[in-house]
């Protein structure tokens, strides 16, 4: 499973520009690293293997999917969702460009997470 986790607590201007961008975030709502192993075992989750993005794989991560996106919306001019995919490539890369940058870089960390049951 792919998870989002605290490197360091986020301060409040941080948690009112994610919880603006994201309809609401709770400072509460990842943990840290070691956080997250709690939370892993408290579901009753063994951790066998993780995959720890650094800023550089997480933004080709982002641009691949607004490229995808991009694509899909020059193919399908005229389907049905068109406009709502227009709205959500821009709305996330907004997202990502102007609060991930200011403050996911240095407070915010994204993993993905091979567990099994204990």
């Amino acid at each position: 499973m792919g998870e989002p986790y605290w490197l360091e607590p986020l301060p409040p201007e941080g948690v009112a520009a994610y919880g603006l961008a994201l309809d609401g975030l709770a400072a509460d709502e990842y943990a840290s690293l070691d956080g997250t192993l709690d939370r892993l075992g408290a579901a009753g989750l063994e951790l066998l293997e993780m995959v720890l993005a650094n800023p550089d794989s997480w933004d080709r991560y982002e641009a691949s999917q607004w490229q995808t996106v991009a694509d899909w919306l020059a193919a399908n001019p005229d389907d049905p969702d068109h406009e709502a995919m227009r709205r959500y490539l821009d709305e996330n890369r907004r997202i990502y460009l102007r609060i991930y940058l200011r403050w996911g870089r240095r407070y915010l960390g994204w993993g993905v997470f091979v567990t099994r049951p204990r």
